[in-house]
């Protein structure tokens, strides 16, 4: 069966679900940039979300297109009840977007994040419910297994997430020059707070509190041994001088450990790895790209150098799936998230202005837990 080039292209390099993540990922974010506007009554953060939404609004005819090529090719345009839910709604969706560029409408926006966030819901739907018999009808290209030709293209779901935190970082980076020092202050200690809160929430992953204790305690005293703070500081204080106000080194680990450390960067790159499938991190993309925003409007562009981070570390994990898939189980992932938890939360407090942790030295201790359960289980 002879496949045009651009619909291999479309079909290979997953250019559905990328795009369909750009348009869930900036939805929410102009709808939340509104509420802020209202708030702090800067115009700014209103013209931002504007021009979000007039990229969605050209974003997402392409997404139609791109998607009709995936259910010809993918599905064979077989009548699922979920898909045909997926096209009304995205179709709805997008006229409200249109209202809202045309009228910026809040109304308009608020429906608009309603139906895409539903729309981002029966896409996941369908890629779990259509899978088992995707699998025993796969699509031929070019007679290349289509499944099989997605196991040889690895890394796509990474590489658009590390692209897309970038960019936001950027974008937020700009962002956070506009906005006065005293009101970056104060949602600089607002932030504060959600990442204590989402510290604790990963640090109750654990399955054994000792481990993690003895983790963290051990892994700061390497980190103080090899003075891992002060190696990122010095870098960073050369970087600081052409971007004084911003805290490089404090960004670039913070939004490296909230973005790295967690169930779905591990699960998500073994999945894309061994199957292809990148669905788990595309997810992760919309919400590490809406974090990237507001976390580079404080902290600056150590935010976006966190896109290496998660090139680096989701990429091995992908490319060594198969090799490594039967190390990281539920414990590890568990214990290495719990780990991180307490560093996140470190971070936090420190954010906040109620302690001075040194959190870049605590990460000897992602590693210190792993070979922890590794060491416990052999006992």
């Amino acid at each position: 069966m002879s496949i045009p080039l651009l619909v291999r292209f479309v079909t290979l390099r997953n250019a559905h679900p990328i795009l369909a993540h750009i348009s869930n990922g900036l939805t929410p974010a102009a709808f939340l940039f509104t509420l802020l506007s209202g708030l702090f009554h800067y115009p700014c953060l209103l013209a931002s979300s504007y021009y979000m939404m007039l990229l969605v609004a050209l974003i997402t005819p392409v997404t139609m297109v791109t998607g009709l090529v995936d259910w010809k090719y993918r599905y064979d345009l077989r009548s699922i009840p979920v898909i045909k839910k997926k096209v009304i709604s995205s179709i709805i969706g997008y006229g409200f977007v249109v209202a809202y560029v045309s009228t910026k409408s809040v109304f308009a926006l608020a429906i608009a994040f309603l139906l895409f966030a539903i729309t981002g819901e029966y896409g996941e739907s369908c890629s779990w419910s259509c899978q088992s018999s995707v699998n025993q009808e796969v699509q031929r290209v070019g007679g290349t297994n289509l499944s099989k030709a997605l196991r040889e293209k690895p890394m796509i779901g990474t590489i658009v997430n590390a692209s897309l935190v970038f960019l936001a970082s950027i974008f937020g980076y700009f962002l956070g020059r506009k906005v006065g020092e005293e009101v970056r202050e104060r949602i600089m200690r607002v932030l504060g707070l959600t990442i204590i809160f989402i510290g604790l929430k990963m640090a109750f992953e654990t399955k054994n509190p000792v481990l993690i204790i003895a983790s963290v305690v051990i892994g700061t005293v390497i980190g103080e041994a090899i003075k891992i703070e002060d190696g990122l500081e010095t870098f960073a204080a050369k970087i600081e001088k052409k971007f004084s106000g911003f805290t490089f080194a404090e960004g670039f680990v913070t939004a490296t450990i909230l973005f790295c450390v967690g169930p779905m960067a591990v699960v998500g790159s073994i999945r894309e790895g061994l199957t292809g499938d990148a669905s788990i991190i595309l997810a992760k993309t919309m919400l590490d790209t809406v974090s990237a925003l507001f976390l580079s409007a404080v902290f600056g562009l150590g935010v976006a150098l966190s896109s290496l981070s998660i090139l680096v570390y989701q990429g091995t994990i992908t490319l060594f799936a198969g090799s490594i898939a039967s190390y990281l189980t539920e414990e590890v992932i568990a214990e290495v998230t719990a780990s991180g938890g307490i560093i996140v939360m470190a971070i936090g407090f420190n954010v906040v202005g109620l302690s001075r942790f040194k959190a870049a030295n605590m990460l000897p201790a992602l590693v210190i837990a792993p070979l922890g359960v590794f060491v416990y289980s052999a006992l």
